[in-house]
């Protein structure tokens, strides 16, 4: 074995010859650049040759230049999905190295749903403290109620069901501020010479309604001309008050007709030919012996001048109307008459010469015989008369 202070070089490589081919000779530091100590030299070996680079080494060392950016580009894209709160960083990869082990992803505590507790009827302050202490959010709408200010009379979501922690409920609050109660019977007000819009939004305003009837007259178009219930009147609320109104009146156009004769006619014709020229019929009704419905007497006369418009007044018969008629017969002639003529008859006499000093100036005969006749009819009378 050599010396502990000299130095052996020995080759690894399997292609040397190493059997009784060398020996062991001091260094006499022949060569420049050798180290003191001892050399081998190799006997009936021809000398190593030079290794050189293979052909194509260029594009070897580039592929391995792209080799290992990418793999630091993988190295800085694992890094970054290692976690969610630490960046990736960028290093270089160590050579043939187990990759270092996954952060592990820490899970957060799944949410409790709480159940909904119900506030309905709590003051606003009780509510929102019940309800934050269960992790939800408030909000409040108010509205006008007669239960007292700040009073919870609803809630959305309603109670009972599980919501969602940091969930809203919207609570429906009392203002507090009630209207006073309308009374239950108003005082009708005048409106009488307002104009028919005015009226209407005074008796609104009063809590009645209304009611247009349009009429004619010669006030101003629109014009309220009387309302019922009168003013001051006390109505039931949303009471209707009528109200009537004057439209505008247009004058009629003037004709003159001719009036007709109408004596003898029926009233319905009568009637009909007064219609068919303007006029107006009157028919007052009056005994006659003529047939019942029957027109008697007119008034104006056949013939005159009228304006459409104007009215005729008709006398028409109700028929006769009968009386007792008395008997006569017997009595002197003046005696006799009066009688008639009082019961509403009238008389007309006739002469029969008699030779009978008693039958001189007394009623012989009476036609109608007695009995019953109309009244107003004329009853004949035949006196004796001497000859």
């Amino acid at each position: 074995m050599p010396d502990a202070d000299d130095t052996v070089t020995v080759g690894g490589d399997e292609g040397w010859p190493v059997a009784e081919q060398y020996r062991v000779v001091p260094d006499t530091g022949a060569r420049s650049g050798s180290t003191a100590g001892t050399t081998i030299l190799v006997e009936g070996a021809p000398a190593p040759e030079r290794r050189r680079l293979p052909v194509g080494w260029p594009g070897v060392l580039i592929a391995s230049v792209c080799l290992a950016a990418a793999l630091i580009v993988l190295g800085v894209l694992l890094g970054m999905r290692a976690g969610d709160d630490e960046p990736a960083t960028t290093a270089a990869p160590p050579a043939r190295t187990s990759p270092a082990p996954a952060k592990p992803r820490t899970s957060r505590p799944a949410a409790v749903n709480p159940v909904l507790v119900d506030v309905a009827g709590d003051p606003l302050v009780r509510a929102r403290a019940r309800l934050e202490r269960a992790g939800l959010r408030v909000r409040v709408r108010r509205i006008e109620s007669k239960r007292p200010r700040d009073e919870v009379l609803s809630q959305a979501p309603r109670a009972g069901g599980r919501v969602a922690s940091g969930a809203v409920v919207v609570l429906t609050v009392a203002r507090g501020t009630v209207a006073a109660p309308k009374p239950a019977r108003v005082s009708v007000p005048g409106v009488v010479g307002l104009s028919a819009s005015d009226a209407v939004v005074a008796l609104r305003d009063a809590g009645l309604q209304s009611r247009i009837s349009l009429v004619p007259s010669s006030a101003s178009a629109g014009t309220v001309l009387r309302q019922t219930p009168a003013a001051g009147a006390a109505a039931s609320r949303d009471a209707v008050v009528w109200l009537d109104v004057a439209r505008i009146r247009r004058a009629p156009k003037v004709v003159k007709v001719d009036v007709p004769n109408l004596v003898g006619a029926s009233v319905a014709a009568a009637r009909s030919q007064l219609r068919a020229l303007g006029l107006v019929a009157s028919v007052t009704r009056i005994p006659s012996e003529q047939p019942t419905g029957t027109v008697v007497r007119q008034t104006p006369r056949p013939g005159a001048r009228l304006s459409n418009g104007a009215t005729v007044r008709l006398e028409v018969s109700s028929g006769a109307q009968t009386v007792d008629l008395p008997d006569v017969t017997g009595l002197d002639e003046e005696s006799a008459r009066s009688q008639l003529e009082d019961a509403g008859f009238e008389v007309r006499i006739v002469e029969r010469p008699t030779s009978d000093p008693a039958e001189d100036g007394v009623v012989l005969t009476e036609r109608p015989a007695p009995g019953s006749a109309a009244q107003g009819s004329v009853v004949t009378l035949t006196v004796g008369r001497l000859g």
